[in-house]
């Protein structure tokens, strides 16, 4: 959804012949662009590549989603069963409080499906490396490190609010901005964890649910 959003920013501004997001000027299939005023793609966050693109004066932006729900969501989207060598969410919980989920598989997860592999999926995409997923100090550095870097991180259970801090961040109007969900299961496919169940997600995604919670409160 906010990529969607921004890239119809870039087209709104383009349409007022303001701060353009992509002129004929950037835009050019034929040859190299050197300038660029947006960038919303879907890619691991390196903010040292992404000032190269953008130079070093640009806004940066993420959003981050409850980690549970992020990943029971992501496993059915995905069909991580096959990831995971499970026939269902409920045997991935089984093998999971088993200790069978090894770091061995993990890793032949992350060889075969670089950037779709489900465990402390969202600082992985911000760029955390897997081998400090029990590295209290690293993890510690890793979130100071994406507070300095992002200028403003939405809470998607909190969509609304993080859209009035994004107005004023971008200096538009409000009734310049206008959103809907998609792509949005309803709760009959949803799987209804029980408390032992959450619990024991938010221990194998401890580094998401620290990241989340930090930037929640």
């Amino acid at each position: 959804m906010l990529q969607t959003w921004i890239y119809y920013y870039g087209k709104f501004y383009d349409q007022k012949t303001e701060s353009l997001a992509f002129t004929n000027e950037h835009l050019n299939i034929y040859g190299y662009i050197s300038n660029f005023d947006i960038f919303v793609e879907d890619t691991r966050w390196n903010f040292d590549n992404v000032k190269n693109i953008l130079g070093n004066d640009f806004i940066s932006l993420t959003i981050m989603r409850n980690p549970v729900c992020q990943f029971e969501s992501m496993f059915h989207f995905m069909n991580m069963e096959t990831h995971y060598n499970v026939s269902s969410f409920e045997m991935f919980l089984e093998k999971l409080e088993a200790g069978k989920i090894t770091n061995e598989r993990f890793q032949k997860i992350r060889n075969e499906h670089i950037q779709i592999f489900g465990r402390n999926q969202l600082a992985y995409t911000l760029g955390f490396e897997e081998t400090f997923f029990e590295d209290n100090t690293a993890i510690e550095a890793f979130i100071e490190e994406i507070d300095r870097q992002f200028n403003l991180v939405m809470i998607s259970e909190y969509f609304e609010e993080s859209v009035i801090i994004l107005k004023n961040i971008l200096g538009t109007q409000i009734g310049q901005m206008t959103f809907m969900p998609l792509l949005v299961r309803t709760n009959d496919t949803k799987h209804k964890l029980s408390v032992k169940q959450r619990l024991l997600l938010e221990k194998w995604l401890s580094v998401d649910v620290r990241l989340y919670n930090t930037f929640k409160r």
